[in-house]
């Protein structure tokens, strides 16, 4: 929802916007937060093709990826993970076990011992609605799983439902919100979880 910025105090700034414009002084976003218990066997993917996995901790190239945003993903310990059919990228995924900027938010999280953050996916056009996504998802999970990780964590926009079907199929159970605002450039923040095994936090959670 956007709102007009009425304001008789600030005839100057007001009349300094051209006509028309609106004034972005209220906005609002709702992340939606997912966990997998690795403790647990995971689901079987189901796909349209054929796939296979690369793990790569060095910059590559990739359509939709800049070098430069690799390289900042992977700085921090993170690494890249890419589904291939016949060579041919078909989607690829983010993972960081320390900390990591959630943009979406503007908050950073904190990964604790024993749990992974899985981010910045994308499946590339010609393969959506064909289970790729669900499909890395599980693939890059039992990666963790057998190096004894709990859990994987992974988030979402709520409008955003297409990403939200595919962390569905994946075996990943919603655990909470959180809703950001920013209000005359004032940011505020609204937690609300409902797994207490979960330990890895928000800045603004402590």
């Amino acid at each position: 929802m956007d709102y007009r910025l009425r304001s008789v105090r600030n005839v100057d700034y007001m009349n300094s916007i051209p006509r028309g414009n609106v004034i972005p002084c209220f906005t609002k976003q709702t992340l939606q937060l997912y966990a997998l218990e690795l403790d647990n066997a995971l689901v079987e993917p189901a796909t349209s093709f054929s796939l296979t996995f690369g793990e790569y901790n060095r910059i590559v190239d990739l359509k939709n990826a800049s070098r430069q945003r690799i390289a900042q993903r992977l700085s921090n310990g993170g690494y890249l993970y890419i589904a291939f059919h016949k060579n041919e990228p078909a989607g690829y995924i983010f993972s960081s076990i320390s900390h990591c900027r959630v943009d979406e938010v503007e908050q950073t999280l904190h990964i604790m011992p024993y749990e992974c953050y899985l981010y910045d996916a994308y499946t590339y056009p010609r393969f959506r609605g064909q289970g790729i996504y669900p499909a890395l998802l599980i693939h890059v999970s039992r990666i963790f799983q057998a190096n004894s990780y709990h859990r994987a964590l992974i988030f979402t926009l709520a409008r955003n439902r297409a990403s939200i079907r595919g962390i569905q199929k994946a075996g990943f159970i919603d655990y909470g919100t959180v809703e950001y605002f920013r209000i005359l450039g004032h940011r505020f923040w609204r937690y609300h979880t409902n797994n207490g095994c979960i330990k890895s936090y928000f800045d603004d959670q402590k």
